[in-house]
């Protein structure tokens, strides 16, 4: 992973310990400190809903995390916070090692996610840099992918966003599913479905049941993984 891309348009340029009563809708950038404990040190990027800063956790002996904030403009609405608060709940309950492991923060003043910082790069970026995997390599890490797949499915959850882009290949060998903004519960599971129908994700992987706008089905993501092998072999 890249680390100070495109800086937010919204980034501030003081080193602020921003006040609880004002965090709720000041714009945050590196320097400033979120709720007195995550210093935020840089951009990592920022997308179309949520800029992504690696930070440090001052209550954890400064152990580096990555928190997810939601552009200003989203931050106030309804939506926003039913889409964090479930992708939160949903986090902090996964515990996989192919999974991103979500770090557990009260007393929020803010909608923001806070993760564990991976060393790595995409496996978008690989096949730009290799344009095609050999056989082995793309096998073992589809093998991979399934694992935590059939994890996260048993566990109630579908990913719902499942490309290159968000599967992070790490310094150390292991792999890490990324990115649960569109991820929603499994039509039999008792998370309660707060909201309007997810967002279709990524067009180019996007499942025929996510343009139903059918919720909770796994093979949204079966359908997803198939056409990432077939990306990583052609």
């Amino acid at each position: 992973m890249k680390l100070g891309l495109t800086p937010s348009p919204e980034t501030s340029a003081g080193n602020r310990n921003v006040p609880a009563d004002q965090a709720s809708y000041v714009a945050l950038g590196p320097g400033d400190t979120l709720d007195g404990r995550f210093r935020l040190v840089e951009t990592i990027n920022q997308g179309g809903m949520a800029t992504v800063f690696k930070a440090e956790d001052l209550q954890r002996d400064h152990q580096t995390v990555v928190i997810k904030v939601p552009l200003m403009k989203y931050a106030s609405g309804v939506g926003t916070w039913s889409r964090q608060e479930r992708e939160e709940e949903m986090g902090l309950r996964l515990d996989h090692p192919y999974i991103l492991k979500f770090i557990p923060v009260d007393g929020h003043h803010r909608y923001y996610v806070v993760t564990e910082y991976l060393t790595g790069y995409t496996l978008a970026e690989h096949l730009k840099t290799l344009g095609r995997l050999p056989e082995a390599e793309a096998i073992s890490i589809v093998r991979r992918i399934c694992e935590a797949l059939r994890y996260l499915h048993e566990e109630g959850v579908v990913h719902y966003d499942l490309k290159p882009a968000n599967i992070m290949l790490c310094a150390d060998g292991s792999i890490r599913l990324i990115d649960f903004g569109l991820a929603q519960p499994v039509e039999t599971s008792r998370f309660h479905l707060r909201g309007p129908a997810p967002p279709m994700g990524t067009v180019a992987y996007v499942s025929p049941e996510q343009i139903q706008r059918k919720r909770g089905r796994p093979s949204a993501d079966i359908y997803s993984l198939g056409g990432m092998l077939y990306e990583m072999l052609t």
